[in-house]
């Protein structure tokens, strides 16, 4: 048993003003909200469990989930390639090129596609269906640490007319 520290008294709570509908479909400024690494359901694969809240102004601080899969050890290796291309869309917008930390996404703010999606026996609910960098923010570009190209051996110049010898040659 765990103690509370303190007494609820359900006259003195506050009533349930949260409004759980979806936002309509569009695209939406966004910030990673909070991040949370979860095992599935059959317990083959790992995922990020993201709330990105909307920041407005219209539907300011209202929260969209999304899940997106990293690593799947089931049957099918479909689930981790769409979780694999969703996590490239994603970490592309939040201008995150190496991941590694949910620390990293935290706070980054993104556009992100929400559209409605309707199951039987569950209420609609938004769902992220794609990514975008907000304007003026992309990615910067690291430089390369390839070996500097070297430059194509020279070509003999121009022959003289008729002789077929080099002119330095006669």
């Amino acid at each position: 048993m765990a103690r509370l520290d303190m007494t609820y008294d359900v006259a003195n709570l506050p009533d349930d003003d949260f409004d759980n509908s979806p936002i309509p479909e569009g695209w939406y400024q966004a910030q990673v909200d909070s991040v949370e690494v979860k095992e599935t359901k059959k317990g083959t694969g790992e995922y990020l469990n993201i709330r990105w809240k909307i920041l407005g102004p219209k539907y300011a601080n209202q929260g969209v989930w999304d899940m997106v899969i990293f690593r799947y050890s089931g049957d099918s290796d479909k689930a981790l390639k769409i979780g694999q291309a969703k996590m490239k869309k994603m970490l592309s917008a939040l201008n995150v090129s190496k991941f590694n930390d949910t620390d990293q996404i935290m706070n980054r703010t993104a556009e992100i596609k929400v559209i409605i999606e309707e199951s039987p026996g569950y209420d609609p609910k938004n769902v992220i269906k794609n990514f975008r960098a907000m304007e003026g923010s992309a990615i910067p570009q690291m430089p390369t640490s390839q070996p500097p190209r070297q430059a194509p051996p020279a070509q003999p110049g121009p022959q003289a007319k008729g002789s077929g010898t080099m002119p330095w040659d006669r």
